[in-house]
């Protein structure tokens, strides 16, 4: 038969359905008090621990040192029938008091990237079915060049916009209703500037 491997702490569980509830955590408190501690002397500043697990239904007794658990063991087993038959006691894989001081890895040093998706083209809040909105025709629409390149102004009504050897490029500006007495020059609808939706990178110069 192979021995198995003494530490420091003991598992108790219960046999055949007993609960580890207040009536068993007195039982082995007091079968410990008339035996184990009689027989080996155990001190305040490093007693024998008794930990209920009541979630887990177990009971950890955990030893100053592993000769006092390994007696335990022996009594429970040899000297106490009605203990054995009621409790299943056995050794934990580890010793506790090894565990209890936890030794992490520190991190090394280090730098933080933050990584996020690159844009997409067209913006994804884009509307492909959205119509573009009508121009506004209470701003007049000035030109973007200087007063000194407009030229051959016949009236408030006419306007150069471009001047060159080639030819000229002249605005006629149109009457618009703005109430019943009033008149605003505007420039009409297929006169004005208006921006083109962003270009998608999966649009062809054929489309």
């Amino acid at each position: 038969m192979t021995e198995v491997l003494a530490t420091d702490t003991i598992v108790i569980t219960g046999r055949k359905g007993v609960l580890i509830d207040n009536d068993a955590v007195s039982l082995i408190q007091n079968w410990l008090s008339d035996t184990v501690l009689l027989s080996h002397t155990v001190l305040r500043d490093n007693p024998l621990q008794l930990i209920v697990l009541r979630k887990f239904q177990k009971i950890l007794l955990i030893s100053p040192a592993t000769d006092l658990s390994r007696s335990i063991m022996h009594v429970a087993e040899n000297d106490d029938e009605l203990l054995s038959s009621n409790f299943q006691f056995t050794y934990s894989l580890t010793n506790t008091a090894a565990t209890c001081e936890k030794d992490y890895l520190k991190l090394p040093e280090r730098d933080h990237l933050f990584l996020i998706s690159p844009p997409t083209s067209p913006p994804p809040e884009f509307d492909y079915t959205r119509c573009e909105e009508r121009p506004s025709t209470i701003e007049n629409v000035t030109t973007h060049l200087p007063r000194s390149h407009m030229s051959g102004e016949a009236d408030d009504d006419k306007g150069v916009l471009l001047v060159s050897d080639v030819g000229s490029i002249t605005i006629d500006r149109c009457q618009t209703q703005k109430s019943d007495d009033e008149m605003v020059p505007v420039m009409a609808l297929e006169q004005r500037r208006t921006a083109a939706p962003p270009r998608s990178l999966f649009d062809s110069d054929d489309e």
